[in-house]
């Protein structure tokens, strides 16, 4: 099989995460409707990184979440989490075949001090189709 089209989207690029409740880009926060992006292709990749964690007593938490042709609920796909930086990003496949799919992120629920912004995290996702 050969790549006939591949094109990416950017759901957090270096934003800051200070919440301990998930967040699914900078601008628009954490409601049911937010960060959502179709992807009805034949592969799917989640590219993810933490570029800067100043946090203490915990981590920078993900989750990659996906909804189904025939639910309108999200589920969780992939669940990692940073516990300091790092100099090159991961990526997850997803091979569920979903409808849509998100990227959300957390401070850990242990962390008992910030101590200091940014918290910078990366996530994007590269959608392929074969020929």
């Amino acid at each position: 099989m050969t790549v006939s089209n591949q094109n990416a989207r950017i759901f957090f690029q270096g934003d800051s995460v200070s919440t301990t409740g998930y967040i699914y880009n900078s601008s628009e926060g954490n409601n049911a409707t937010t960060g959502w992006i179709n992807v009805k292709t034949d592969e799917v990749l989640i590219q993810i990184g933490c570029g800067t964690l100043l946090v203490g007593n915990g981590a920078l938490q993900y989750r990659i979440e996906g909804k189904f042709d025939t639910l309108d609920r999200a589920a969780s796909i992939s669940v990692g989490s940073f516990a300091q930086s790092e100099s090159i990003d991961r990526v997850s496949r997803v091979t569920s075949k979903v409808k849509q799919i998100r990227v959300g992120a957390r401070l850990s629920t242990m962390v008992s001090t910030i101590l200091g912004s940014p918290n910078n995290f990366y996530a994007a996702v590269c959608l392929t189709e074969l020929k």
